[in-house]
């Protein structure tokens, strides 16, 4: 997969990381999925597989040896109340609770 990626469905708030050996693209996004799409022609990505991950599990890593992927998430506090006119603040997250989850392939 040379060059940028033709667009395939994925959820808000992604991110992609690419395997050009397994010709995979890999789009993390942050409702709790992993979009997984295999390059079938230079210019289309076919989805191949929606996996489940924890919510938030956004950020991503790609280990080209082992073809595993490696994603950080933790459990947050409720959403803040905003007062008026205020910017929306964004919810803390829970001491204790960051956890790196790792997928790979059969």
């Amino acid at each position: 997969m040379a060059g940028l990626l033709p667009p395939f469905p994925s959820g808000r708030s992604r991110r992609e990381c690419v395997r050009s050996g397994t010709q995979l693209a890999f789009s993390s996004c942050g409702s709790g999925t992993v979009t997984i799409a295999k390059e079938t022609s230079p210019d289309t990505l076919t989805v191949v597989q929606t996996l489940t991950t924890e919510p938030r599990a956004r950020t991503m890593a790609l280990d080209p040896q082992t073809h595993k992927i490696y994603l950080a998430s933790a459990k947050f506090e409720a959403q803040p109340a905003a007062a008026a006119g205020a910017p929306r603040q964004r919810p803390k997250m829970i001491p204790g609770t960051f956890k790196i989850s790792v997928y790979g392939m059969d």
